[in-house]
């Protein structure tokens, strides 16, 4: 049987399972699966004050009491860590499909992962 990796994956978690034949069973379809690892994202658990300095964004008051908008940054930021949870789930990805001698992987992720 070849060896399958199923990696599963959001924006919080992701979770790394192989596919394993059944003991004593000569039929391929008799399987389960068997985690074996789990990365969290610990941005996505965090919110307002725990991830950023304010809260508020978006505006400030100028001079003469006219509002400006500007750019906080948080979007950029946000996404800066998205990459890293996704260059961390690609890193243990293959470094187990090397470790176990992996033949095939089956994704399973949302769209913007």
């Amino acid at each position: 049987m070849n060896k399958y990796l199923v990696a599963i994956i959001d924006g919080g978690k992701a979770r790394f399972l192989t596919l394993e034949p059944i003991e004593n069973l000569l039929n391929e379809s008799n399987c389960h699966l068997i985690e074996h690892k789990g990365l969290l994202n610990s941005v996505k658990e965090l919110q307002g004050k725990e991830l950023w300095t304010t809260t508020k964004t978006g505006r400030n008051q100028g001079t003469g009491s006219q509002a400006h908008a500007y750019d906080d940054g948080h979007e950029n930021h946000l996404n800066e860590y998205g990459r890293r949870f996704a260059k961390a789930i690609a890193d243990e990805i293959i470094e187990f499909t090397q470790r176990q001698s992996i033949r095939q992987l089956v994704l399973v992720a949302e769209a913007q992962t």
